[in-house]
């Protein structure tokens, strides 16, 4: 596996990014200046995910998808370490707004709800969005602590100081 940042014809990937958000509009909203990060095996496109900083110490996952062929194989976890580990020296947090239905596997990822806002899905999306078979109504966001935050930027400071040996 090997991960790689796309920084031009990110457009070449709409027909994959528009699985993940039905809305291609939407997508366009933060194409381009999201980061866009691709996990690539054997030579193919295997999942994609853009992140975009929405604070200080916050970046918001804005797509996460997985090429349909290659589910339930753990591309799209792979991928969320990756993000940790890329991006937990500058961030502190990772926020996600997610259907219900996705829920479960950020969990699995470190997440917590922290809200939702109802009637996201409707309000935002000219045709209902179904995911997994389940109409989406409410988006819900949750958050997860970058792994190493903070301490990675501390540890100088520690040992500058001489307090660890």
């Amino acid at each position: 596996m090997r991960f790689s940042e796309v920084e031009s014809n990110k457009e070449k990937y709409m027909a994959l990014l528009v699985d993940a958000d039905p809305s291609e509009a939407m997508v366009r909203t933060y194409l381009e200046e999201g980061t866009m990060i691709r996990l690539e095996d054997e030579g193919e496109t295997a999942c994609l995910a853009i992140v975009k900083k929405v604070g200080p110490d916050t970046l918001e996952l804005m797509n996460l998808v997985t090429v349909p062929e290659k589910r339930r194989r753990g591309y799209a976890a792979a991928m969320m370490r990756y993000l940790n580990t890329r991006f937990a020296p500058h961030f502190t947090y990772l926020t996600v707004g997610t259907a219900a239905t996705r829920v479960a596997f950020y969990k699995k990822q470190g997440f917590m709800v922290t809200h939702t806002v109802p009637d996201f899905f409707p309000a935002h999306y000219p045709e209902p969005v179904m995911d997994r078979g389940v109409l989406c109504v409410e988006k819900i966001y949750l958050r997860k602590v970058l792994h190493n935050s903070g301490l990675v930027r501390m540890v100088p400071r520690v040992l500058q100081k001489g307090g660890a040996k």
